[in-house]
């Protein structure tokens, strides 16, 4: 049951990261279409480029995006064995 639980832990977390990066490929579809249209552009808030202001956003979704759903879902598969009795390492 342990080893069960350890190996179906590593595939939540698996399956989870590679949702997240499919969805990320998506809206970096979607990020560059407004980029393309927008990178001259000044934001008259902060004073400076749209593409500043973008690729700041770009770098945090892609660092900590796909490590949301991952989190979650390896803490819900955790806690689902914990409460079947397995005795794993977390």
């Amino acid at each position: 049951m342990d080893a069960i639980a350890e190996n179906t832990i590593w595939s939540v977390g698996l399956i989870a990261q590679i949702a997240g990066w499919s969805a990320l490929i998506w809206w970096d579809y979607d990020f560059r279409q407004k980029l393309r249209y927008s990178r001259w552009d000044t934001n008259p808030v902060l004073g400076i480029p749209f593409s500043v202001v973008y690729g700041i956003g770009y770098l945090v979704a892609f660092l900590i995006l796909p490590l949301i759903p991952t989190a979650i879902l390896i803490g819900l598969t955790v806690l689902l064995f914990k409460a079947l009795g397995a005795d794993i390492g977390f």
